[in-house]
């Protein structure tokens, strides 16, 4: 049950130097989406799952994060630390920052990508993310969505042996940024994870693969191939991922979020249906 993993690491070192201007003075993960920063829309999807300890691994010049969630909503009650990434050796290393952190199964939440449900709601993921991880007594449970060939190489993929109830697929193997060619399923990673602690052990021995970074990915493998047993559970229909990496993902995340906003969307609505009538 998910009731038992209540600790999250969420990974907020990144440089954001592909948004630039907008990040020279401001983390990626603070810039607005809608009427609430990337990364509170990232906490808020874990408090709806029953996190209440979020660690994020960030790096100088990210104080600003930790500082954003100073005041503590009264809706729902999650404790925030921080850890230090001192060099970018990738999202494998980040998580191993969090090492000592974390007290049993932990999610693990992008920091610069939004998941949403219809209408702009939390998705519901990481729940399910919860309880398959349970059911199936595994070492790590993988958020997945098929994604076309031309953007299979961005992306982790994984490749199922199986399907199981509900629709989680038991995995026989993942890889990092595939050539299309190459690729073992259209099954992308999703940028939310549940992982057992044996993770960081695994972390410890797994040298920079793809960039020469240190991947999540290949750890995650190593436990698979030592025996572990790895799941893969699809976005639900109506979930979306929303990547805030570039200046043109950050619009649609922006005019998507925005849209479902019940405040801001009908005015907003309106106006692109105007600005498309007359041609701007």
């Amino acid at each position: 049950m998910l009731a038992a993993v209540t600790d999250a690491v969420v990974p907020v070192a990144g440089l954001g130097t592909r948004l630039a201007p907008l990040t020279r003075a401001l983390p990626k993960e603070l810039l607005p989406v809608g009427r609430t920063p990337v990364v509170g829309h990232v906490v808020e999807e874990l408090a709806a799952a029953g996190v209440e300890r979020v660690c994020f691994v960030t790096r100088r010049g990210k104080g600003a994060i930790l500082d954003h969630f100073d005041d503590p909503d009264p809706g729902h009650a999650i404790s925030f630390l921080a850890v230090r990434q001192a060099v970018q050796r990738g999202l494998g290393d980040a998580v191993l920052c969090a090492e000592g952190t974390v007290t049993g199964p932990f999610v693990v939440a992008l920091g610069d990508a939004v998941l949403s449900a219809a209408g702009g709601a939390p998705a519901g993921i990481v729940a399910r993310l919860g309880a398959a991880f349970a059911a199936h007594d595994a070492v790590a449970a993988i958020a997945v969505e098929a994604v076309p060939p031309e953007a299979i190489s961005r992306y982790g993929v994984v490749a199922p042996r199986a399907e199981a109830a509900g629709g989680v697929l038991l995995l026989e193997d993942l890889v990092e940024k595939p050539d299309p060619a190459d690729a073992p399923s259209r099954w992308a990673i999703a940028a939310r994870y549940v992982l057992s602690p044996a993770i960081f052990g695994a972390l410890r021995t797994t040298a920079p693969g793809t960039g020469g970074e240190v991947q999540l990915t290949d750890a995650i493998r190593a436990l698979l191939h030592a025996g572990g047993t790895v799941v893969a559970v699809p976005l639900a229909p109506g979930e979306r991922r929303h990547d805030v990496g570039s200046p043109a993902s950050y619009a649609r995340a922006f005019l998507d979020l925005a849209l479902d906003d019940p405040e801001l969307g009908p005015e907003l609505r309106a106006h692109l249906v105007a600005r498309l009538r007359d041609g701007g």
